[in-house]
């Protein structure tokens, strides 16, 4: 089974963020593009059913909550949660 690269996704969110203004991102943002980059490289993948890649879909968020706590600064902006990043 695939695997991708080390740091593949993390890499990709850090580049993602950065050309955000102020650096400020969403969690449905990162977990679309965490989605986007498993489709990428694993082919159609990620649903229940067809699960070719090494994770499961219910996994993707709580890797990209997990993201946003160690690196981000949270912001509670008009009821939705964004976070401010550093890099």
């Amino acid at each position: 089974m695939l695997k991708a690269p080390k740091n593949y996704y993390k890499n990709a969110m850090i580049n993602f963020i950065k050309a955000q203004p102020n650096q400020i991102a969403t969690g449905p943002q990162l977990v679309k593009l965490y989605n986007t980059l498993a489709e990428n490289y694993y082919g159609l993948t990620l649903k229940k059913n067809r699960q070719r890649a090494n994770m499961h879909i219910d996994m993707i968020p709580m890797n990209v909550y997990k993201f946003m706590k160690i690196n981000g600064q949270r912001l509670n902006v008009e009821g939705i949660h964004q976070y401010k990043f550093n890099f």
